[in-house]
């Protein structure tokens, strides 16, 4: 497995970086940040992980922005192509009308 020089974050087999000791990529950390969430806000949605091992993914996501950005745009972008073209389940349905996921 290759390396990278931040505390806490390594490559998966994919070469894909993720949190050390986790199987949480870097990007699921980005995405809370883009959607305007601050480090602190970050750690208590994925209270698992330390306030040093977020800090640690928003250092690498920021100084690879436009590739991370890029993956995450077109996994978005894939998400809803999968979500336009898949009925969705009436389990999903519900969980959604109640605002537990998107």
């Amino acid at each position: 497995m290759a390396t990278v020089d931040y505390a806490h974050i390594t490559l998966n087999e994919a070469g894909k970086p993720i949190i050390v000791g986790t199987r949480t990529k870097v990007a699921m950390i980005a995405i809370e940040h883009r959607a305007g969430l601050d480090p602190a806000a970050i750690q208590h949605r994925f209270p698992y992980l330390s306030l040093g091992q977020v800090y640690s993914s928003l250092a690498y996501y920021h100084d690879h922005k436009p590739e991370m950005d890029r993956l995450i745009d077109e996994g978005e972008q894939l998400e809803a192509e999968l979500r336009a073209t898949h009925e969705e389940t009436p389990g999903h349905k519900r969980l959604r009308e109640r605002g537990l996921i998107r």
